[in-house]
């Protein structure tokens, strides 16, 4: 009872006439509550949601494009990347620190592009080539029929050719991008300089500052020229 009295002790009279159902107000204040009940009453008058008047949690470990803090910086960097994907630049490359909302930034994208733009978001590491083309496919609701590169790039232009019109173009982002190894980034940059994929497929890669260093390096210098935006 002390306890509850520091928390909320408004809280703990009302809860004491819940519970008596309306009898009077000296017997409602001898009923006790079990532990659980006490855990319960505490765990909500000290809620930070409660606290500051919130209508949602704030800080979900799930990105909520609701939360998406238009800074100056931030809406630079969204009119530069809408502005790529509408002028079918091949490559976009969006980097910045951990904690900067980079991931709500890509949650907050894909709620502002046009239905034409058909999307496939890659969350989660791809270690070759073939496994970031798997990746997309899966993003994009088909079942992976082969293993082979040739395979998987014939079953893609597949899709890009029978299941999108003429006018649309798919987005591909991959999120956490600094992982990818260079040789997967180097077998990109070959397709586009082929002019393979131009037309159907723009990529926008997005991660921390380790990703701008590894397109900078020597290695992968024919691929940063493939980059149309970078910001």
């Amino acid at each position: 009872d002390e306890l509850l009295e520091m928390v909320d002790p408004l809280v703990l009279s009302q809860r004491r006439q819940t519970l008596a159902g309306g009898v009077e107000t000296k017997e409602a204040e001898s009923i006790d509550f079990l532990p659980d009940d006490l855990l319960n009453i505490i765990g909500e008058t000290t809620s930070y949601n409660r606290f500051y008047g919130f209508s949602e949690k704030p800080f979900e470990i799930v990105p909520d494009p609701q939360f998406f803090y238009s800074s100056p910086s931030h809406l630079s960097v969204l009119t530069s990347v809408i502005n790529g994907i509408e002028n079918r630049e091949n490559l976009v490359c969006v980097t910045g620190e951990v904690g900067t909302g980079k991931t709500t930034f890509v949650h907050f994208l894909l709620h502002c592009l046009e239905e034409k733009v058909k999307t496939a978001l890659i969350a989660f590491p791809s270690n070759t080539f073939e496994e970031l083309v798997s990746n997309i496919l899966l993003s994009l609701g088909q079942e992976v029929l082969g293993e082979k590169k040739q395979a998987l790039l014939d079953q893609l232009n597949g899709y890009l050719s029978e299941k999108m019109g003429v006018d649309k173009t798919l987005v591909v982002i991959v999120d956490e991008a600094q992982n990818l190894p260079s040789e997967v980034m180097e077998e990109l940059g070959t397709f586009y300089e082929g002019g393979r994929w131009v037309a159907r497929l723009q990529i926008i890669l997005v991660g921390a500052p380790e990703l701008e260093h590894k397109i900078n390096s020597r290695r992968l210098r024919q691929f940063g020229h493939e980059i149309g935006i970078r910001c």
